[in-house]
């Protein structure tokens, strides 16, 4: 699965590589994992900009929330 991972990236920098990955594979290239780490400012922003551009998304699992998965649809009870 391609990954994004956004440790060690400025938070002025996320929405730019954010959308540079993203672009760069919709539609074909789903599902794609984002990995946010422990931040809680940029888990935020990414998932305003997922959200802000009607992505579908889940966390990879309930125990690690700094793993997002995209999705081509979307499953009940998330976003």
């Amino acid at each position: 699965m391609k990954t994004l991972d956004l440790h060690n990236t400025k938070h002025s920098k996320v929405e730019e590589k954010l959308i540079k990955f993203v672009n760069h594979r919709l539609p074909l290239d789903l599902p794609f994992r984002i990995i946010t780490g422990k931040s809680k400012h940029i888990h935020t922003l990414v998932i305003q900009l997922l959200k802000k551009n009607e992505l579908y998304w889940k966390y990879e699992n309930y125990t690690n929330i700094g793993s997002i998965i995209i999705m081509d649809k979307p499953i009940p009870g998330y976003n």
